[in-house]
C-alpha cells in the first residue's frame, strides 16, 4: 500500500471518494469515471481547482444504474423487471 492510499475498510466510512478511489472500488477504469462525470451520469463536486470528489451515496447510485450482465432471469426475479 502506498503512503497516500487508505485501507478498504476506511473507504466505507468516508463521505466522499476521489475518482481514482471510485474507479478502484467499482472495478472500472479512471477514464470511465471521468467519462461518466462528463456525460452527467455521475455527479461530482469540485472543492478546489484540482480536486474532484464524488459522494459515496452518488457513487452507489451510479453503480446501481449500470446495466446488468449475465443471469437476466435472476435479476428479473430479484427486481421484478428485466434490465437487459
Amino acid at each position: 500500500m502506498r503512503a497516500n492510499e487508505r485501507p478498504a475498510s476506511t473507504l466505507a466510512t468516508r463521505l466522499a471518494l476521489n475518482p481514482e478511489e471510485l474507479a478502484e472500488s467499482a472495478g472500472v477504469g479512471r477514464a470511465r469515471v471521468f467519462r461518466a462525470i462528463k456525460d452527467q451520469e455521475l455527479t461530482a463536486r469540485k472543492p478546489g481547482a484540482r480536486t474532484t470528489i464524488i459522494e459515496v451515496d452518488e457513487a452507489k447510485r451510479w453503480i446501481r444504474s449500470l446495466p446488468f450482465r449475465g443471469q437476466p432471469d435472476v435479476v428479473w426475479q430479484k427486481y421484478g423487471r428485466r434490465r437487459d
